[in-house]
């Protein structure tokens, strides 16, 4: 994954991506608001700058992986609208 894919697409948006798509809403739409669970600039920091970490958290009953390689994963399903964004 290049430098320039990490900034365009952080994380935080890629996590966003995977839980509307887990709850078949719309990004905007994902309430609550990642925000309240986590610090999503901490996230996309720690990710960016690790090579090898996994973070595990809960959002609103779902389980949410984040993996070094960028995937993210909501209760044990890599969400294509996450995988896309890092292969855009």
């Amino acid at each position: 994954m290049s430098e320039a894919r990490t900034e365009r697409h952080p994380v935080s948006s890629r996590v966003v991506a995977a839980l509307a798509s887990a709850t078949d809403t719309e990004p905007r739409n994902v309430d609550p608001p990642l925000y309240e669970t986590v610090d999503a600039d901490a996230l996309d920091a720690v990710v960016a700058s690790a090579t090898d970490v996994e973070l595990s958290f809960e959002h609103d009953g779902h389980t949410v992986v984040v993996r070094a390689d960028g995937s993210v994963v909501v209760d044990g399903t890599v969400h294509a609208s996450a995988r896309e964004m890092i292969d855009a």
